[in-house]
């Protein structure tokens, strides 16, 4: 019987080892996803659609990147 002890409480010990690894795991990964951000394109959609642009400086500037996605 008590040979089991010592075998018992090495199982206890990976147990929590894993459980910690696991959190740990998860923590990381979570923080390196991360909130996404915005496109240039959709973020001046939002100041368009907020009034800090008017729209001549939103097709201005919509070109600009369509010009800067082509290579141009």
């Amino acid at each position: 019987m008590a040979g089991w002890m010592g075998a018992m409480m090495l199982l206890g010990v990976l147990l929590l080892a894993l459980l910690i690894g696991f959190a740990v795991y998860l923590g990381a990964r979570a923080a390196s996803t991360g909130p996404k951000q915005a496109s240039a394109r959709e973020a001046l959609r939002h100041r368009l659609a907020a009034g800090e642009i008017t729209p001549d400086e939103y097709r201005e500037r919509a070109s600009l990147l369509s010009d800067h996605d082509r290579g141009a």
